[in-house]
């Protein structure tokens, strides 16, 4: 225990194999109180299970999933090759949510998933053209057409 104690304190805390998974379990902590302050319906206040179940389900099973890489000791001191994917994927992911308001999710995420195939170093263009249309049309197909649920196609096409 005093090992441990003496491994975070030391000047070497503040680093890439530290760093990353501190902010995944901050983001995971602030995820889960997020969901836990989800306001719910009368209707659904006295259910067992209600909308707030999943992201707290998903919120603490992250967090606790990211809390031993806290404690893993690595093996090298260079940069993992994940944290060099990982500025891009955040971008793309970013771009992805303002774009919904605008073009649509099925749009939004045809070019969330080419460029993160791209980043991910897919470079063959029937890949990275069918399988996110291929992607999006199963996922149209099911929520739009088979559940019946209505999709906001986006600001950009109401116009027209």
């Amino acid at each position: 225990m005093l090992n441990l104690i003496k491994n975070y304190t030391s000047s070497s805390f503040i680093n890439v194999h530290k760093l990353i998974p501190a902010l995944l379990v901050v983001f995971g902590v602030i995820y889960t109180l997020l969901a836990a302050n989800i306001e719910l319906d009368s209707w659904s206040q006295d259910e067992t299970i209600n909308s707030k179940t999943l992201p707290i389900i998903y919120g603490a099973t992250f967090t606790i999933l990211c809390i031993p890489l806290l404690f893993q000791k690595s093996k090298d001191k260079a940069v993992p090759k994940f944290a060099t994917r990982l500025a891009p994927l955040i971008a793309i992911i970013v771009i992805f949510g303002t774009l919904i308001p605008y073009v649509g999710l099925w749009i939004s995420l045809v070019f969330l998933l080419i460029f993160s195939l791209i980043v991910l170093g897919e470079r063959r263009a029937t890949v990275l053209l069918l399988a996110p249309l291929f992607t999006a049309l199963c996922g149209y197909l099911l929520i739009e057409i088979g559940l019946n649920i209505y999709i906001d196609s986006g600001s950009l096409w109401s116009n027209w």
